[in-house]
């Protein structure tokens, strides 16, 4: 099988591999049911061969845009992450502000239910994140718990169309979530 570079940078910046990548989405998204290869190069108006220069099968669409995401997310944010004083606020305000900038690519994970990347993305941040809270070791189900809070405010806003005046909402929001966390999930470390 040949190698199949999926949904790169560099392929998303030629105008004609995303005009041809907008159609399939639109098609991908009117259909109600499973569409073939076949039927979605028909409707497009483009050769067969061309759809697997996009994407595998139909079932890897959704997941070529969430390989691409975590690959561009983990490029910018490692460059916060490097940078031992870089606060909490600056790490989500960056997070958000990537959600921003990919906002069309965050509605297709949305409306398909993949909630796990904005997770995945959080996860990133754990190392940090239990700096932070001063967790001890045996602090996984507090980090698991903090992390689905903080996921879950962002898919709500996500949801909403990712309203930029709400940004310092949101934020203010977060940072409330992290300052009372340990406080708030402390019975899970099951100490007395």
């Amino acid at each position: 099988m040949r190698y199949h570079p999926g949904i790169t940078e560099k392929r998303m910046n030629n105008k004609r591999f995303r005009k041809t990548e907008e159609k399939i989405l639109k098609v991908f998204f009117e259909e109600d049911n499973y569409i073939s290869l076949d039927r979605m190069a028909k409707k497009i108006g483009i050769a067969r061969s061309t759809l697997y220069h996009h994407h595998r099968a139909i079932r890897e669409i959704i997941p070529d845009y969430q390989r691409y995401i975590m690959r561009r997310y983990k490029r910018r944010i490692r460059r916060l992450l490097c940078d031992k004083n870089t606060k909490m606020q600056v790490l989500y305000t960056g997070l958000l502000i990537f959600i921003l900038q990919h906002s069309d690519v965050f509605a297709i994970l949305y409306k398909n239910g993949r909630r796990d990347i904005v997770g995945d993305m959080i996860g990133l941040l754990t190392p940090r994140i239990e700096r932070k809270l001063n967790l001890p070791k045996n602090a996984a189900d507090i980090i698991s718990v903090y992390v689905s809070e903080v996921t879950e405010l962002i898919w709500l806003w996500i949801g909403r169309s990712c309203p930029d005046q709400e940004i310092n909402i949101l934020l203010s929001e977060i940072k409330f979530l992290t300052d009372s966390a340990r406080t708030r999930l402390r019975p899970l470390l099951n100490i007395e």
